[in-house]
């Protein structure tokens, strides 16, 4: 998918499966797979956190302009890719990487393939600053 691709690759990618990242039509693509998008709000300068409170805001929304706005106004959103990306890149990325053994539910393969992808592909939409409240969670994560 990447590894040993010609230049420029990754820009095809970009350009003819992830709407060139323009943030509208990504959206709208994560809605139409029947998907919410979660927007989480930062806290206000200077509030104060108590024990087991989040500082993040966080709420769901299935409207490309809710979203939008949120992100002019300084939100972040998170969202999964479309199955029919995830399907595409999740396992050869997974391979490349050395993480094969991890991109497959195990048992469900066949002869011919190594099974059903284990993958996850999801948007991160920030701006500098924002972050996300510490967490664990399964996956490896991998920042372009």
């Amino acid at each position: 998918m990447i590894k040993d691709q010609p230049k420029g690759r990754f820009d095809q990618v970009k350009k003819e499966q992830m709407f060139d990242l323009k943030l509208g039509p990504l959206i709208e693509s994560v809605i139409d797979n029947d998907d919410d998008i979660l927007i989480w709000q930062p806290p206000k300068a200077g509030a104060k956190k108590g024990l087991g409170e989040k500082a993040i805001l966080s709420h769901s929304s299935d409207d490309v302009d809710d979203c939008l706005k949120a992100v002019k106004k300084g939100c972040s959103l998170y969202f999964s890719s479309s199955p029919d990306f995830r399907n595409s890149y999740g396992k050869a990325l997974s391979y490349q990487m050395g993480y094969d053994f991890a991109g497959y539910f195990p048992g469900s393969g066949t002869g011919d393939s190594p099974g059903d992808s284990y993958t996850e592909i999801e948007v991160f939409v920030s701006k500098k600053g924002n972050y996300t409240d510490w967490h664990l969670d399964f996956q490896e994560n991998i920042t372009f």
